[in-house]
């Protein structure tokens, strides 16, 4: 499938490793987003996301469309979260016939940022606090990313939500 969304990138990035990530429009491949670490484990997310879209290979069938609200991170991988944990290498990993999409209201960093410690710096730790967050699913068509001012009419899809 294909990925496309407003946010950070068009790498990977997480809460304490975005400054690389400019903000704007992306798309690619969801098979694309993955970074093949030596060992496999969580990876591709996406910070500080305003909407995503994912849209079926085949047009004929339905996209999705994904806002939220407030800014949220995101992942979208060809693997469950068990292939990724399963495997000890890239090559390992078996493409599924479906889109593994997390999001996420708040994503704790991912630290190792010295040669000291791997630990996360206290600001990107995540506490325990009750908070609102919601989100929004729309089923989009291929239609609907026609390319031109794709952006405009996703925001015309999510109407007031936003």
């Amino acid at each position: 499938g294909n990925l496309e969304w407003l946010g950070r990138g068009p790498h990977e990035t997480y809460p304490d490793r975005w400054t690389s990530g400019a903000l704007g429009r992306y798309q690619g491949a969801v098979e694309d987003q993955l970074v093949p670490y030596i060992r496999p484990s969580e990876n591709a997310n996406k910070t500080h996301t305003r909407w995503a879209c994912l849209l079926h290979e085949n047009q004929d069938k339905p996209g999705l469309l994904v806002a939220a609200s407030a800014p949220f991170d995101f992942s979208a991988l060809p693997y469950t979260t068990e292939d990724l944990e399963g495997a000890a290498h890239p090559f390992q990993l078996k493409k599924r016939d479906f889109v593994c999409l997390n999001l996420d209201h708040k994503l704790m960093g991912v630290g190792g940022d010295d040669s000291w410690t791997a630990a996360v710096h206290k600001e990107y730790l995540i506490h325990p606090e009750e908070f609102d967050f919601s989100f929004f699913l729309k089923p989009v068509s291929a239609s609907t990313n026609s390319r031109g001012n794709t952006q405009m009419r996703y925001y015309e899809l999510l109407g007031t939500f936003l």
